[in-house]
């Protein structure tokens, strides 16, 4: 598959309305909050992410709530009433992995810009080995959880998720899916200010469905 521009997606600023999300609301005040804090995260995702553009892309997507975005080289859209399928084949029923029936999901292709920059994060690598026994040859658990802080574009992507079915094949390749809740939780942190203003301000449009919350899989390979 070929490399796609992610700065051409139909999500960028020149064609976003943030009015679209606050029609529902009656409230002028509320209007107006809702319609400012979905204002300044997009302007944010296209002035601070230009650099990280991963992490540009997902936060796009979930700007978008799926109403434009199509299939692309890059990765297809997961519908809603695939969910149940999908959580029988992964196993995620578990507390922190399950999918909520009205989420959108997106899986990476095995060529995608997403899966050949975790492929080789030396960090997601040097988890993956932590939790590899070599005496055995196994994985000493089915899920791998990964945590990326080192590398910025990765971190505000990804930050942490879980690395399912992992495996050694036949030519001594590690494999596995990375799948990953594309949420934001509230912040105390005041060291980036930044990081505090786009982190709350997606968390409360969260709330009041101005972001939606989507799920990840992401294709890992790399030799072990």
């Amino acid at each position: 598959m070929s490399q796609v521009d992610v700065s051409q997606l139909p999500t960028t600023i020149n064609n976003y309305n943030p009015l679209d999300v606050v029609n529902d609301f009656k409230d002028e005040a509320i209007k107006n909050a809702i319609k400012n804090f979905n204002y300044n995260l997009h302007k944010f995702n296209y002035d601070k992410n230009k650099n990280r553009p991963e992490a540009r892309l997902l936060m796009d997507l979930s700007i978008d709530k799926f109403k434009t975005v199509k299939d692309n080289s890059q990765f297809i859209v997961l519908q809603p009433e695939n969910n149940a399928k999908i959580t029988q084949q992964y196993n995620l029923n578990t507390p922190g992995l399950a999918i909520d029936p009205k989420w959108y999901g997106v899986a990476f292709a095995n060529d995608s810009d997403m899966s050949k920059k975790l492929s080789t994060s030396p960090q997601l690598q040097k988890q993956v080995r932590s939790s590899f026994n070599s005496n055995r040859n196994v994985f000493k658990t089915d899920k791998i959880e990964i945590e990326l802080n080192q590398d910025k574009n990765l971190h505000f992507s990804i930050g942490h998720g879980t690395i399912l079915n992992p495996y050694i094949d036949n030519q001594g390749y590690f494999n596995g899916v990375l799948y990953d809740i594309y949420d934001f939780n509230w912040t105390w942190n005041l060291k980036n200010l930044d990081l505090f203003r786009v982190n709350n301000s997606a968390y409360f449009l969260q709330l009041v469905n101005g972001l939606d919350k989507y799920y990840i899989f992401v294709p890992i390979r790399f030799k072990l």
